[in-house]
């Protein structure tokens, strides 16, 4: 059956000729008449009992009670009841059009038992005299205002008139016409009476000429019924006559009736019952009915969002109508509301009325209820509704559209979901123009008289157990299914045997993978792979297309292989694919896929919103019937000019080679990302946007964009998107028009910041042309996945990513470099140690004498008088010091360097630089013994402070090559021949020169030695015993501390001289005897001495770093022993 949208100047009232006519059965005459508002108000919530297509005038109404029931829980009958209680007590609305062909003065006469109203739009829209058919369905009595002719009639008069302009109205009689809406009473109005008993009303209207809407409503209460509709004019001649059923008609809608009611007064948080079949609350209060082709009225998607929260009260909303499967088989449907939100359906035969899904109850946001039921195909009565309550809490921090959306899916979808409105509405109807609709409580709810295919057989319901099975052969109804109890088991045995059957052929086919996961071919999702030599490639066993949902029911018995064109950006495609049934009926279905599907929004934006896209077409290349036997070709196209074959295949199933550009796709609240491991690229995101090269369907972007617009609360956005078909400006204007269709989110105000083609171009962090404040540099989704910008495994195989330039071979550079260096290196050492240098031939000794000294060498000479002795080594040698040569010992003498003690004459040496010497001589040749000069001789503790260490050298870091500091010193001298200039001072004098110092001999007399302020003092004492081969010193050290307290430490020190005998453990001090402490200071004055390491002067002289010669030293042990030694 196929539906069309007509409009009101081209409906075709010969096709549907008649009124829609609804008739309600009350339980009592009272239901009929209210005390407030008569009948004008007690069917506007109220659904038909029947309802058909039918308009007649009459003189009795043939109204029947029936509905199917079973007898005895074994046969279906339909059975009628109270027929006459229904005929004396019913109410009926007639709504549709009437056809005017020449304008002028119309009188419409109606004459009734017992009451009516009529109401009539007026055709002549837009001006002040249009009525449209939603102002007839929505009429009020309250608003209408009596004419002045008083004849019963109502009317909504030309304002024009009471301004005094007459363009475009008229006055007349009745008033300032023509009247847009107007009203012929004739069941005593708003008066709270109703009429009972005949009534005859007549009005007269100018009307222009066309279709009008008309209501009419009648009223019976006992007694006879009847109703004439009559009129006159000039299409009758002036003839007062009935009107012919040619002249009226209801053309079919597309979409259902609405109604609106607002419950306030009920609060309800829930929908009505269901076991009310419809009824909606009982304090309902209808605000408007309308048609509606119920589109786009999910939360959120459409102007309905919009409607409900304008209204900011309890809402329920009911819609009604027939729905239509051509292809009868399993379906599923999907229910998503918020709040509340049910689907019912009518039944045919045993059943009736059913509830297919609900998702009842105050919703946090939407939710979905899913549900799966088997349908006839054919027209189905349908009813839905609706129920939402506004939010207690008028501040909301996430916006909850309120919306409800039903999907189905089944062999009508091929196995998609769609919205019932699919096709621009074109499944839905709101009038069955076949059968009428009956709606009883014992009835079990909506029912139709339609058979197993969808055949109206309303009048001829005896033929339902007839004993004849009626099975759709040769021209009968087919009752052969369960509604019908098989004809009453006519068509089968009374109790069913279960059939078997072989078992259904099953063979395993290759199936091309779907597009998705930002491929062409995706094939992550497939119950198993076959790769071969080609691409890869699904391997399948059950059809995907199975209506009834049970898989054994769905084995592939046929392998098909199509080649498709008209594919988007493809072009072309070939496919392989199995089937339950056969190949050509799964390639429609394919390709009713493929065009139903939408595109992504670039994809979109290239073509004409206007223009529908031109479907896909296809055609069989291969059916066969072994397991994986349709494999798709991998041939070349041959060049017919050359024989060649082209570098193009014959099926392009591959991958695009284009990596495409990398671009920015957010932010994630944009584009709904809430897991980017699976809906960005190989799971790359950075901050809380996806990095992209290609569309989730596998095309390469071309460009990436950056848009800036105002969003529906009047905020700026920005966002950031990659296109791979159009331009950025069409991209921008899809997104625009497809946002737009909601009022919660459309977008105005668009601009492209930036349109670039280069990877990640479209940073959203440029200050420039991005957008850094809609940057979430920490997204809650990425919480442990931070990236690091590292290429995957798989990005780096399939070359997705560029490879990094090679670094410079630095560790073969670093080594090439540094031979030279070591090179040089090695040189350099080699020529310290002398092996470049060149030979020469030495002045004083031969090559092979062996150097002692610079003075001595030892020559090796022949033994000769081993020469010629038989069993002795001829070759024996001994070495041999030969005497200094003149040359060698004249140039000693021109390069040696003196001391300046030693240019000096002993007898006018300083006592200090004599006791130095004294001291040196002993740390030398304890140097030599390798022990401590204690052992040698014992020395003074005066010498503490001075450049002796305790360990052997006498040295004081801080006195080398540094300015001199004044120390005490101990001048070992006789104190009465010790000619010291500071003999003459005073005592204060010695003080202020913070030194003085004394020798005794022989223990006469013993001199202190003493330093003045907080420090320490020192006195020493020798003596010298005969007879005893010793002499032993003794120290004397005073330590004071501060001014006033002080001690004294005497040490002991025995001297070991040289032994008369020579003995054995003195051989070395024999080879060089130590002199004896110097006893004789002649000087008379002090001179300027260059002080040794070893020696301490008190001249504020530079203390000098000079090793004595051992030469030197043996000059001076050489000379007299009266003689004191002098610092060398």
């Amino acid at each position: 059956m196929v539906f069309c949208m007509t409009s009101a100047d081209s409906q075709d009232l010969y096709e549907n000729t008649g009124l829609l006519g609804e008739y309600f059965a009350p339980t009592a005459p009272s239901e009929l008449c209210d005390s407030a508002n008569g009948s004008t108000q007690v069917l506007t919530t109220r659904l038909p009992n029947i309802a058909r297509l039918d308009f007649d005038s009459r003189d009795r109404f043939e109204l029947d009670r029936c509905a199917w029931e079973e007898e005895m829980e074994e046969d279906l009958v339909f059975s009628c009841r109270g027929q006459e209680e229904l005929r004396k007590n019913f109410a009926a609305r007639y709504t549709g059009y009437v056809y005017v062909y020449r304008r002028g003065y119309y009188t419409f006469e109606i004459e009734a038992d017992d009451g009516f109203r009529m109401i009539l739009g007026h055709d002549a829209c837009p001006g002040q005299g249009c009525a449209t058919r939603y102002d007839v369905q929505n009429w009020a009595m309250q608003q209408m205002r009596k004419n002045r002719v008083d004849d019963g009639s109502y009317g909504n008069q030309c304002s024009e008139c009471s301004q005094g302009i007459y363009l475009n109205c008229f006055v007349t009689d009745w008033g300032c016409e023509p009247f847009s809406l107007w009203q012929l009473e004739g069941d005593g109005g708003l008066s709270g009476t109703c009429n009972t008993g005949t009534v005859t009303r007549s009005s007269k209207r100018w009307l222009e000429a066309g279709l009008h809407p008309l209501r009419i409503e009648y009223f019976q209460r006992g007694g006879d019924a009847k109703l004439f509709f009559r009129y006159s004019g000039p299409d009758t001649n002036d003839n007062m006559i009935i009107v012919p059923r040619e002249k009226l008609g209801f053309p079919r809608y597309i979409g259902f009736m609405k109604e609106v009611f607002d419950v306030t007064e009920d609060d309800p948080i829930v929908l009505p019952p269901a076991a009310n079949m419809g009824a909606g609350y009982p304090n309902g209060r209808l605000l408007y009915r309308t048609d509606d082709q119920f589109q786009r009225t999910g939360p959120g998607e459409g102007d309905f969002s919009d409607e409900i929260e304008l209204l900011n009260r309890p809402i329920y909303v009911r819609w009604q109508g027939y729905f239509l499967i051509v292809n009868g088989g399993e379906y599923i449907f999907r229910l998503r509301s918020d709040d509340s939100g049910r689907l019912s359906m009518g039944g045919r035969g045993l059943g009736g009325e059913s509830v297919v899904v609900v998702n009842d109850g105050l919703q946090e946001g939407a939710s979905a209820r899913d549900t799966r039921l088997f349908m006839r195909p054919g027209l189905h009565p349908v009813r839905v509704e609706f129920f939402w309550k506004p939010d207690a809490n008028p501040v909301v921090s996430v916006p909850r559209p309120p919306g409800i959306q039903v999907l189905y899916s089944g062999f009508d979808t091929g196995g998609y979901y769609f919205s019932m409105s699919r096709d621009n509405g074109g499944r839905l109807t709101q009038n069955e123009f076949d059968c009428e609709l009956r709606r009883f409580s014992w009835g079990n709810g909506m029912s139709v008289s339609r058979d197993c295919q969808g055949r109206c057989f309303a009048g001829s319901e005896n033929v339902v157990g007839d004993r004849v099975c009626d099975n759709g052969e040769a021209g009968s109804y087919n009752l052969a299914c369960e509604n019908f109890k098989f004809d009453n088991y006519d068509c089968s045995p009374t109790y069913p045997v279960k059939l078997q059957t072989t078992p259904r052929p099953s063979i395993t086919c290759l199936q091309s993978c779907q597009a998705g996961n930002f491929m062409r071919k995706d094939c992550s999702g497939c119950t198993s792979t076959h790769s071969g030599s080609g691409d890869e490639i699904c391997v399948e066993s059950y059809d995907d297309y199975c209506p009834s949902g049970v898989q054994e029911d769905c084995t592939f018995i046929t392998c098909c292989v199509a080649e498709v064109n008209g594919l988007n950006y493809w072009g072309k495609d070939c496919l392989a694919f199995g089937t339950s049934t056969n190949c050509s009926g799964k390639l429609r279905t394919i390709l009713d896929r493929i065009h139903q599907t939408p595109l992504l929004l670039d994809a979109s934006s290239v073509y004409d919103p206007l223009i529908p896209r031109p479907p896909p077409t296809g055609r069989l290349t291969s059916e066969c019937y072994q397991s994986n036997c349709n494999q798709i070709t991998e041939a070349y196209i041959i060049n017919q000019f050359t024989g060649f074959q082209t570098d193009q295949r014959v099926c392009p199933v591959e991958e695009s080679p284009d990596r495409g550009f990398e671009c920015f796709i957010g932010p994630f609240a944009a584009d709904g990302v809430t897991d980017v491991l699976s809906q960005c690229q190989s799971g790359r995101f950075q901050w809380n946007f996806c990095l992209d090269r290609k569309t989730f369907d596998g095309r390469p972007h071309t460009a990436c964009c950056s848009f800036l617009y105002m969003n529906a609360r009047g905020g700026i956005e920005c966002r950031m998107m990659g296109v791979a078909q159009g331009t950025c400006s069409s991209l921008l204007e899809e997104l625009t028009r497809s946002l737009g269709t909601s009022t919660y989110t459309m977008i105005t105000n668009g601009q492209v910041m930036k349109s670039c083609t280069t990877d990640n171009c479209n940073n959203p962090d440029d200050e420039i042309a991005g957008c850094p404040s809609i940057i979430d540099r920490e997204p809650a989704i990425t919480e442990g996945l931070r990236p690091t910008r590292e290429p995957t495994r798989e990005e780096i195989a399939e070359g997705a990513v560029d490879r990094p330039p090679e670094p410079p071979p630095w560790g073969l550079i670093g080594g090439l470099s540094s031979i030279p260096f070591a090179l040089v290196c090695i040189a350099m050492a080699l020529n310290k140690a002398g092996v470049f240098k060149e030979a020469i031939e030495p002045l004083f000794h031969t090559t092979k004498a062996t150097v002692v000294a610079e003075d001595t060498f030892i020559e090796p000479q022949k033994d000769l008088m081993t020469s010629g002795t038989k069993g002795v080594d001829q070759n024996l040698t001994y070495g041999r010091v030969e005497p200094r040569p003149l040359g060698l010992r004249n140039m000693l003498d021109n390069h040696k360097v003196l001391p300046l003690a030693l240019k000096q004459k002993a007898e006018t040496a300083v006592p200090e630089a004599a006791n130095a010497a004294w001291v040196d001589a002993i740390v030398a040749e304890a140097q030599i013994q390798q022990v401590t000069p204690d052992e040698i001789h014992p020395l003074p503790d005066v010498l503490e402070g001075t450049t002796y260490t305790g360990e052997g050298v006498i040295c004081l870091p801080e006195e080398l090559d540094m300015p001199f500091t004044e120390k005490r010193a101990l001048a070992l001298q006789p104190e009465d021949d010790f000619p010291h200039p500071s003999k003459s001072q005073s005592q204060d004098d010695m003080s202020s020169g913070n030194h003085h110092q004394a020798v005794s001999i022989g223990g006469s007399s013993r001199l202190n030695t003493s330093r003045t302020g907080a420090g320490s003092s020192y006195a020493v004492s020798r003596t010298h015993s005969k007879g005893r081969t010793g002499s032993k010193l003794t120290t004397a050290r005073t330590v004071t501390s501060g001014f006033n307290s002080s001690h004294t430490d005497l040490v002991h020190v025995t001297e070991r001289p040289l032994s008369e005998g020579g003995s054995a453990d003195d051989s070395v001090l024999q080879q060089d005897q130590l002199p004896a402490p110097p006893t004789l200071a002649p000087a008379t004055e002090i001179g300027h001495v260059e002080g040794s390491v070893s020696g301490l002067v008190l001249s504020p002289v530079s203390v000098g770093n000079l090793h004595r010669p051992a030469a030197a030293a043996r000059m001076l042990r050489n000379q007299s022993t009266g003689v004191p030694r002098v610092a060398t």
